[in-house]
């Protein structure tokens, strides 16, 4: 989803060599132009959300390092 944002922000949604190679898409075409579902939107902010709180969480608690 992180190279999907990428790819609708900066490339209009076009797809490109760099997106083809880091994402692992094997749905699209070179110069395709792709498309995000409201379910896979809400799923990605939900776990954008979760990595927030998990942060959150391990801020205020104190980062565990080696297990001290």
């Amino acid at each position: 989803m992180v190279q999907r944002r990428h790819i609708l922000i900066h490339n209009g949604g076009v797809v490109d060599r760099d997106y083809l190679e880091l994402s692992g898409d094997t749905d699209v075409s070179l110069d395709e132009r792709i498309q995000i579902s409201s379910k896979e939107a809400r799923r990605f902010l939900q776990d954008v959300r979760q990595m927030g709180l998990n942060l959150l969480d391990n801020i205020e608690d104190g980062f565990s390092i080696g297990g001290n």
